[in-house]
């Protein structure tokens, strides 16, 4: 009987996954089988694509064809309901996805049907020429992790409707979701950059239903919606965040997060989002977020929240995060109202300013049982008319536990200001000596003479790993080690050098030209985490070599730190 059982789990597996392949421009026998023989049309790739199989597309641009709503062509979108893997970033003559270039060969899925769409008032969002655009461009539903999305531009999703549908008992709007409409499912994202998709809810992605989602190596930019410019997460769902870059999106929250949903962040990046609630991050109604090793800077909100809005008992928990120079009205970097609060722990809060109150913080009305953690956490230089780094109302000030941590203003451990929470012990009021906080330059490492260095409390400190304690495998903000010398300094950053000379690792062998590194023996370093730090730390650049060229951000002239995993560090030049 055991043998049997086996015999039926194997053959309900695909045992021969194949590879199809897509061309716009084909003229073959539209088979799919070659390059040649490449479907033209890659909705017809996903229909007759099997379980587990992948689909390799040709860079060009590709337009959604699947209507969702009987004469209305605007409803038309990519529809995703098997457990494939979509590959963009070939051109035309690969085998295997390692062989790729997705910089050098953009495959674009566009909903701009006659290709009009403007920017009419310079902000970098189109806002005309939008009116025939696809409502949403791809539909993914009942999807599990094994499902992928990578390599593509996802352009032109212009949710501006107002009809609804039901699809697989699910009742949808073509006001929300531009990019991807992610329902009720596990998709993964990975590589694909999210320009000017806008929506109510979920500029970039909208998920609908319980979704676990994983979101890696993105970028978001120029997206606007009501609600959730980049991500949009409701109904409990949990969005899994990774290395990916949020820039110049409009709307509150770049992330939005409702209904008892998680949002998870690590390694990533958020600059000069705009939104009326929340610059980074809207969280309301029982919701949680953590973000580890992130960096939120000029962030604005026309409100409350320059970078997070938090509301309706829900929480968000900070690690090894910088937070720096972004803007409100009330909480120039975090607004907490309504039972709601926030945890830090190792995290920097510097030059945030509110035109009213709270430069740093703004909490009103806590919960009963709060147990809000400032741990190793440094605020400083924020400004505001009133209360200038943190503003109380109505809080529960025994429990705030700060510990170990540099507070301007506090009076430190030895002259405590009761405002200020309960007094743990080994708190700071003293200047951290940052190493530099010159606008488009900062560095948050401590300079040497700190009060900071080495003074955290690493103990019973709760982290995303499940440890109680930061180790030497652990990263800072700028990916050091969080254990350098004696101890852990105070706030996101470690003092220490970048590590430019390494023994036992392999030497890297490259050159920069024109906004891109070029690598020999690339095929060593495929599909690994590559960063790029300007000469004070900061870092610049992130993200995955899957090809023997990358394309970098305009970098100014200087000097650059080039690392990659396994690899000695090296540096080059821009000039």
């Amino acid at each position: 009987m055991k043998k049997i059982t086996l015999l039926l789990l194997l053959v309900s597996a695909p045992l021969f996954a194949a590879t199809i392949f897509v061309n716009s421009d084909a003229t073959g026998n539209n088979t799919g089988s070659t390059w040649t023989n490449a479907y033209s049309d890659l909705q017809l790739a996903i229909n007759n694509a099997a379980i587990g199989d992948q689909i390799f597309v040709k860079s060009g641009t590709y337009y959604p064809s699947q209507l969702m709503i009987a004469g209305n062509d605007r409803s038309r979108a990519f529809v995703l309901t098997k457990n494939i893997k979509i590959y963009g970033g070939f051109n035309g003559t690969e085998v295997t996805v390692s062989e790729r270039n997705i910089v050098a060969n953009p495959t674009i899925l566009s909903g701009d049907f006659n290709g009009n769409d403007t920017d009419t008032n310079g902000n970098g969002i189109n806002d005309f020429g939008q009116t025939e655009n696809a409502y949403t461009v791809i539909i993914a539903y009942g999807l599990s992790n094994a499902a992928l999305i990578d390599g593509f531009r996802i352009f032109g999703g212009c949710a501006d409707g107002s009809a609804t549908y039901t699809y697989n008992t699910y009742s949808l709007t073509t006001a929300n979701a531009g990019g991807i409409y992610n329902i009720a499912s596990n998709l993964v994202v990975k590589n694909t950059r999210f320009i000017n998709n806008s929506g109510s809810f979920g500029g970039g992605i909208c998920n609908k239903g319980a979704c676990f989602p994983k979101i890696d190596s993105c970028d978001f930019t120029y997206n606007f919606a009501s609600y959730g410019s980049g991500i949009h997460a409701n109904d409990a769902s949990l969005i899994t965040v990774l290395n990916s870059t949020f820039s110049s999106n409009r709307g509150s929250g770049v992330l939005s997060n409702l209904n008892n949903s998680v949002m998870k962040a690590t390694g990533c990046t958020f600059n000069n989002n705009q939104g009326t609630s929340g610059g980074v991050i809207y969280n309301n109604n029982y919701c949680s977020a953590v973000f580890l090793n992130c960096i939120m800077r000029n962030n604005t909100a026309s409100s409350s929240g320059g970078a997070m809005y938090n509301t309706t008992y829900s929480t968000c928990t900070l690690y090894n995060t910088l937070i720096y120079k972004n803007y409100a009205v009330y909480g120039g970097g975090v607004y907490n109202v309504s039972n709601s609060y926030i945890n830090c722990i190792n995290s920097t809060f510097y030059g945030n300013n509110a035109s009213t109150k709270g430069g740093a913080f703004y909490c009103s009305v806590s919960p009963d049982n709060m147990y809000m953690k400032l741990y190793n956490t440094i605020i400083y230089g924020n400004t505001s008319p009133s209360n200038a780094n943190i503003f109380w109302e109505y809080y529960t000030l025994s429990n705030i536990h700060v510990r170990n941590s540099i507070i301007q203003g506090c009076g430190g451990s030895s002259n405590w200001g009761v405002n200020y929470g309960t007094n743990d012990g080994f708190n700071i009021d003293a200047n951290p000596l940052f190493t530099n906080t010159t606008q488009d330059v900062e560095n948050f490492t401590l300079l040497a003479g700190s009060p900071g260095i080495d003074a955290s409390y690493n103990l019973l400190l709760n982290l995303p790993n499940t440890n109680n304690s930061w180790t030497s495998s652990d990263t800072d903000v700028y990916g050091n080690s969080r254990l350098v010398g004696n101890g852990v300094d105070i706030g996101a950053a470690e003092n220490g050098t970048l590590g430019i000379e390494s023994n036992n690792k392999s030497k890297l062998s490259f050159f920069y030209n024109n906004s891109c590194l070029f690598f020999n023996a690339s095929e060593s370093l495929n599909n690994k985490t590559i960063s790029v730090y300007n000469i004070t730390g900061e870092l610049v650049f992130k993200g995955i070599l899957v090809a023997e060229i990358i394309r970098l951000p305009s970098l100014r002239n200087g000097i650059y730190i080039l690392k990659i995993e396994g690899n000695e560090s090296a540096k080059f030049i821009v000039d």
